[in-house]
């Protein structure tokens, strides 16, 4: 039936400011306090996305956060070490960049871009997401190194520059020695047993480490007639026992903190470092309406690794356009 919406349902963090300003889900407050959930026991990262005006509108399921996946080979055959920083990685990469092979794929993507904003010591909005900073001088200066690497360094690549669909193609192909990207990596790399691989956290910046994370949360309708059933389901598919399950087949991380010390992470290195990542992650989302400006950004990533742009003017067209929005 038309206009008929399940009692649960998954609200992914880049969509909640809109989800939520629509009232399209409730607030779980009042039953989380008669359930007794100690929301203590979530990563306060994730639980950020789905916050508002001092409410909880959701309970995160898992997440994934971005990690420096590397080839082990390729590092080891040019004597490299694990970069753990901006200046380690451009160096990396152009000691890793030979012939037909680049030292990093980086997608034209604000997903793995806006970290670098936060690791130059900028930030995307202030506290009540009115005012934004996308073009301040720590997020010009963070495109200029990101953008940088393909366009000035000459170490990196988009994934289609390497005749590849997207970075883990041209890491699985070996295209490229190191790509920035997230949990759904070790599914995907499962297929192709010879890269002998590893994960490491994102190089910091000049301000230190930063991140993204990609989360979704159980919530309950807005027209759901039996909300406190409801939440107690909610309240079961965001419990440890739920999440064992759920972790155990290799779909998430945890997003309680209690899972992640499960002995079933034990030896698993490429997930401590994305597990290692959520403790200073941003969660990947923007404001409610935010479509308009959040294409901006994309066509202005562009414009500066395809076209050669200059980032400040790119980043001052998605300022304008944030202003624009945010006005109406």
């Amino acid at each position: 039936m038309a206009n008929t919406i399940a009692d649960v349902f998954y609200v992914d963090v880049f969509w909640a400011p809109d989800w939520i300003n629509k009232g399209l889900a409730i607030p779980l407050d009042e039953y989380i306090k008669a359930e007794g959930v100690n929301l203590a026991e979530f990563e306060p990262s994730l639980l950020k996305g789905f916050q508002w005006d001092g409410k909880t509108y959701g309970l995160p399921k898992g997440y994934s956060t971005l990690g420096l996946f590397y080839n082990k080979k390729m590092l080891d055959e040019a004597g490299v070490a694990v970069p753990t920083t901006w200046d380690e990685l451009r160096e990396a990469a152009r000691a890793l960049t030979k012939g037909d092979v680049k030292g990093l794929s980086l997608s034209a993507d604000h997903a793995r871009f806006v970290p670098f904003i936060y690791m130059a010591g900028g930030q995307l909005f202030n506290e009540a997401k009115t005012e934004a900073y996308f073009n301040s001088p720590e997020a010009v200066a963070a495109a200029e190194f990101y953008t940088g690497l393909i366009t000035k360094d000459k170490v990196a690549d988009t994934p289609a520059g390497l005749g590849a669909g997207w970075a883990g193609d041209a890491f699985a192909q070996e295209k490229a020695a190191m790509v920035l990207e997230g949990h759904w990596m070790i599914p995907f790399l499962a297929e192709y047993p010879n890269v002998e691989y590893g994960v490491a956290e994102l190089p910091a910046g000049p301000a230190g480490k930063s991140n993204f994370v990609f989360t979704v949360a159980y919530a309950v309708s807005k027209s759901s007639k039996h909300p406190a059933e409801a939440f107690k389901l909610v309240d079961y598919l965001t419990s440890d026992e739920a999440q064992r399950q759920m972790v155990q087949l290799g779909l998430e991380l945890p997003s309680r903190t209690a899972v992640a010390s499960d002995p079933f992470f034990e030896g698993k290195d490429d997930r401590a470092a994305l597990i290692a990542g959520v403790k200073y992650a941003q969660p990947f989302q923007y404001t409610a309406n935010q479509a308009p400006y959040v294409d901006e950004f994309g066509k202005a990533l562009e414009n500066m690794i395809l076209n050669g742009k200059d980032p400040k003017s790119e980043l001052d067209r998605v300022q304008a356009k944030f202003e624009e929005v945010i006005k109406k």
